[in-house]
């Protein structure tokens, strides 16, 4: 392989890394995966694992964390907020936990 070669694999193979870490469709990411482990082999670079580029799962909007966190917070005080009579189930009133957050000084996301 002459090095220009070399040179359009290597960036070939950044291209695919590229596009593979955001995807979360499970036949787009198996392909990519694919693609990327052959271009690591001409490379003679063993491929990383599928499962550390990324995930089938698309990220959690901070905006959603910030609030599971405010709700753990208020949990950890021994505020309950979950009015459902049984585990399976969860009530929250929005407003409530809004209101509780505020009077024990925990962060909330803005609304």
């Amino acid at each position: 392989m002459t090095v220009a070669d070399r040179l359009r694999v290597h960036r070939a193979r950044h291209d695919v890394l590229n596009k593979l870490e955001p995807t979360t469709h499970a036949i787009k990411r198996q392909a990519l995966y694919e693609e990327l482990t052959e271009l690591s082999t001409l490379l003679g670079y063993p491929a990383p694992a599928l499962a550390v580029l990324g995930s089938t799962e698309p990220d959690e909007p901070t905006v959603i964390t910030e609030f599971w966190d405010a709700i753990e917070e208020l949990n950890n005080l021994g505020i309950k907020t979950n009015h459902a009579r049984d585990n399976a189930t969860l009530a929250i009133n929005i407003n409530e936990v809004v209101r509780l957050a505020q009077e024990n000084k925990i962060p909330l996301p803005d609304r």
